[in-house]
């Protein structure tokens, strides 16, 4: 493989891997919603439903889902 187109290769998609290195975003953080690209919320009903076998757990615990 040409060395060059190599470099030029990994140089492009450098910003991919710089774009947030100190990991989230704060905005993010704050507010608990990702804002991407600013597309609205879903307002329909969720194709699945996540349910378990207890309301409450303590770290370690193993739950069950149904």
């Amino acid at each position: 493989m040409n060395i060059q187109f190599l470099i030029l290769v990994l140089g492009l998609n450098l910003h991919a891997v710089t774009a947030y290195s100190n990991g989230e975003v704060t905005p993010a953080c704050t507010s608990m919603t990702p804002n991407h690209r600013n597309n609205p919320a879903s307002i329909l009903e969720p194709p699945y439903r996540v349910t378990t076998d207890v309301s409450n757990y303590t770290e370690g615990q193993v739950i069950t889902g149904l």
